[in-house]
């Protein structure tokens, strides 16, 4: 932890803007498109750079990758942790908290929601035990965040992670018996 006794401290939560090719190559992989994935490991490298050169230049004291590796919690979920199956949903959308920005910013959200709906809308189940299976995606973003933090000097850096505990409240759980089972 951090503190100073001249100031508050300043970091900030969720994911910065990718430029838009990075953001191209981050969605075509989580739709199972064709990428290339040397380029887009090359390309993530360099943004991560940028992304904390940038923090640290509008005075962010804590910084972070900006969750550049990243297209969404789900995504985040289905590529680190194992335990769950997708099921088909509803349909129906839960109401939104984001619904006035999706008017406001549709471009954003266009390119943005292209992975989430390729094929029927599901909904993650958890099945068996949740496990951490991400270990080579972890790699790469601590090797890069590592890379990026070389010659700069922030007060701290950490590196964001979705855990069970968040996950909880979106995931259906038919596996852990009492809901104080689910890990979190």
């Amino acid at each position: 932890m951090h503190y100073s006794t001249e100031r508050i401290l300043v970091t900030h939560a969720g994911s910065l803007p990718r430029p838009p090719d990075l953001r191209a190559a981050v969605v075509a992989k989580t739709a199972g498109e064709p990428y290339d994935s040397a380029a887009l490991d090359r390309r993530l490298a360099d943004a991560v750079a940028e992304v904390v050169r940038q923090q640290i230049a509008a005075g962010i004291d804590i910084v972070n990758d900006g969750e550049l590796s990243k297209f969404n919690f789900t995504d985040y979920v289905r590529g680190r942790i194992a335990g769950y199956e997708p099921r088909p949903s509803s349909g129906r959308r839960r109401l939104s908290i984001i619904a006035r920005d999706e008017r406001k910013f549709a471009d954003y959200f266009a390119v943005n929601t292209r992975a989430q709906t390729l094929g029927p809308p599901t909904m993650p189940v958890c099945v068996e035990r949740l496990r951490y299976v991400g270990q080579a995606e972890l790699k790469k973003d601590l090797d890069n965040f590592t890379a990026a933090l070389e010659g700069v000097s922030p007060i701290g850096a950490y590196l964001p992670a979705n855990t069970p505990g968040t996950i909880e409240h979106w995931i259906a759980n038919e596996y852990y018996e009492r809901p104080t089972d689910f890990p979190g």
